[in-house]
């Protein structure tokens, strides 16, 4: 029974960290450079239009909130079974941190995809720096 309740305890604080609190954090960065360079100052910075941004930054918080009642869900159902010791819970863990780690590795893919944009968009070879 201690060996159930530390498992729920660490899957719990998985669920949470992952699928809460680190989202969270990375939406109020994205938030931040927007209000921070807005596209009318610094254009260069938003190859694409600033509602494609908004859209994305929407999408990566639709799906983070989805994975996050995914495993709470999951938990509620290893609470309420009363079978705890006769199967191996480690098994659903390991495929929920795969579809836990699902938006951050969009995330990463859109990111080179901007980078490229960012890149293409500054044609320039020579580099000036002031001093």
């Amino acid at each position: 029974m201690p060996d159930n309740i530390l498992f729920y305890a660490v899957f719990l604080s998985q669920i949470l960290l992952i699928s809460f609190y680190f989202p969270r954090k990375m939406l109020k960065r994205v938030s931040y450079v927007f209000a921070t360079y807005p596209p009318s100052q610094y254009p260069r910075l938003y190859p694409e239009p600033i509602e494609y941004y908004e859209k994305a930054q929407r999408n990566y918080r639709n799906l983070n909130v989805a994975v996050l009642l995914v495993g709470l869900s999951l938990l509620a159902v290893f609470l309420g079974d009363s079978r705890s010791g006769e199967w191996d819970m480690g098994n659903f863990v390991f495929p929920y941190f795969m579809i836990q780690f699902f938006p951050v590795m969009l995330l990463e893919i859109r990111s080179f995809k901007y980078y490229r944009l960012m890149r293409k968009a500054d044609s320039r070879t020579t580099r000036k720096a002031e001093l």
